[in-house]
């Protein structure tokens, strides 16, 4: 397999640090020297042309012959790493790491495989030594953020991803991938939020938030009701509702509105009359946010409530930062919160929000700004103006395969199929090996009813990025629709915990039935049906409560 681009650069790029037959000769017996020479410079030469399996061909070789050869067994770690090959790359890796402890590529590639395969906690010591070696190495921060977000670390990803921003030189680029890490980090918290606690307030209060931000007041006032169904007691909700209907064009619906003694929706905080007010758990019971952000400060050990108490006071006053990091440590203590996943997602979209500003105030014709814009937009559910937004970043820097792939995906879910192709082809010329990329175009074929053309695809972004699990029920049914149910079974298996309506359990007991697996096809029946009576006895309670109201 020959592939070029992507992180194959990142790969080429260790390759430079060791010659070829750089410490070779003096370790190889008489007889073999040459021999040994000539096949690791072939290897090395096969890496840099971007044929892989080669490579592995010839590193393999090498390290039958010289088994303490680290640098050999290194290279051949890289090269199942660049294959997709990753349980194979971590087992080449480690073995390199112990044989040479202060050897970088290994520590570092040895994290990213273990990323990888859905392993961020075996991640984490590779990564963190490879740090050690080098602590001005920017891809090792950024896989190590990534393996801390991974685990559910908010907060020590988000140090790592700050570190990369004050190390970044070019002040655009900076800004803009700060920005990005943000929304990265928001997203996760926000598909929590929208997925596990769907029905809560906190929830809908989110999404009145995020639409309201969008000036669409009405439809922000509808969710706003919502939350208030949930949780008619929730602090600031009413205010939140008021004002919608106020921006909406309804005053008085929003005065109709009885306001509490809770405190002011976000981003406003409640103040008192008097001149100072001395910081005490007193304080947070008022409402008094700054001189309660002050004592729950200095505490030692401060309980999750505090923390979340702390990280609403700090997001009522503008302290985005601050806000965020009590809120992710709110989040350790109670992992189910969904006050918390609420506080951190929206200070992370503020801190998105004001990277962006700057970005935009400094460098406003930027193709950076512009896809920052872009990112922010789609976030926020506004993906025709994301389009153009991307559109623009693209004239801009048309050799870029993450714009191409962003805006392909878009124009997929906005059903704009022949557009998305073009884009994601330009995406897939640009970085072969991009596991998004791959995915939505399998997607695009499946879409198009083209199980066989879609496949390939499917496997090869699977095979990049096992961890990538929406690709696995497209795959599973391609499989089912080709005539290979054993294969379906093994993809709907793993992605069965992603289903809401009972439609992956009734492929699976497709799949099943075909095998001739009359029990298992029984049960996944069962599964589906059950499924879908809850789904639709939760959609029909969803619209009682609507028209109650």
């Amino acid at each position: 397999m020959r592939r070029t681009g992507g992180r194959d650069g990142l790969l080429l790029g260790w390759l430079l640090l060791v010659p070829a037959g750089c410490r070779l000769s003096a370790q190889l017996p008489p007889a073999t020297p040459d021999l040994a020479i000539r096949r690791f410079q072939h290897g090395r030469l096969a890496m840099q042309s971007g044929q892989f399996d080669q490579a592995v061909t010839d590193f393999q070789q090498v390290v039958r012959w010289r088994p303490d050869l680290v640098e050999a067994r290194a290279d051949l770690g890289l090269a199942y790493e660049a294959l997709g090959e990753y349980s194979l790359a971590a087992r080449e890796l480690r073995r390199a790491a112990l044989q040479k402890p202060d050897l970088l590529p290994a520590h570092l590639f040895l994290g990213i495989s273990y990323l990888r395969l859905g392993a961020p906690d075996k991640a984490l010591p590779p990564l963190e030594q490879a740090l050690k070696l080098d602590p001005a190495n920017a891809e090792a921060r950024r896989a190590l953020a990534a393996a801390e977000l991974a685990g559910g670390r908010y907060g020590e990803a988000a140090r790592q991803f700050r570190a990369l921003f004050r190390a970044n030189p070019d002040q655009a680029d900076a800004w803009f991938m700060l920005g990005r890490d943000y929304l990265q980090l928001a997203k996760p918290a926000i598909l929590t939020l929208s997925t596990r606690f769907r029905e809560s307030a906190w929830s809908y209060r989110l999404a009145g938030d995020v639409l309201g931000e969008r000036h669409l007041w009405n439809d922000a006032a509808a969710a706003y009701r919502k939350a208030l169904a949930a949780d008619p007691e929730q602090p600031g909700l009413r205010e939140a509702l008021g004002a919608a209907l106020a921006q909406a064009g309804e005053p008085a619906a929003g005065r109709r509105e009885p306001l509490p003694k809770g405190p002011a929706k976000s981003g406003e905080p409640v103040t008192s009359n008097a001149t100072t007010i001395a910081p005490s758990r007193h304080a947070c019971d008022r409402r008094e946010e700054r001189p309660c952000a002050v004592f729950l400060q200095t505490l030692k050990q401060p309980s999750p409530r505090d923390r979340l108490r702390l990280g609403q006071a700090l997001l009522a006053m503008h302290e985005y930062e601050a806000a965020s990091d009590a809120f992710a440590a709110a989040l350790v203590a109670s992992p189910d919160n969904p006050e918390a996943l609420y506080g951190l997602s929206r200070s992370y979209l503020q801190l998105a929000d004001e990277c962006f500003d700057r970005l935009a105030a400094t460098y406003p014709d930027s193709w950076r700004a512009h896809e920052l814009l872009a990112e922010t937009l789609h976030l926020r559910q506004a993906d025709k103006e994301a389009i153009r937004e991307y559109q623009a970043a693209e004239r801009l820097r048309p050799d870029n395969p993450e714009v191409h792939e962003a805006l392909g995906e878009i124009l997929l879910h906005q059903h704009l199929t022949e557009q998305a192709r073009v884009e994601l082809e330009w995406a897939l010329r640009l970085n072969p090996s991009a596991p998004r990329s791959l995915y939505l175009m399998g997607s695009l074929y499946a879409s198009q009813r083209q199980p066989a053309k879609s496949i390939p695809y499917l496997e090869a972004a699977l095979r990049y990025d096992p961890t990538l699990i929406e690709a696995r029920p497209v795959l599973g049914k391609a499989y089912l629709k080709v005539g290979k149910p054993g294969l379906a079974a093994q993809q709907l298996e793993l992605s069965a915990s992603m289903d809401r309506y009972g439609d992956l359990h009734y492929l699976l007991y497709e799949a099943y039935r075909q095998e001739g697996k009359t029990e298992l096809a029984a049960q996944a029946l069962a599964r589906s049906q059950a499924l879908r009576t809850k789904s639709a006895a939760d959609d029909q309670a969803k619209i009682r409560a609507a028209d109650e109201r």
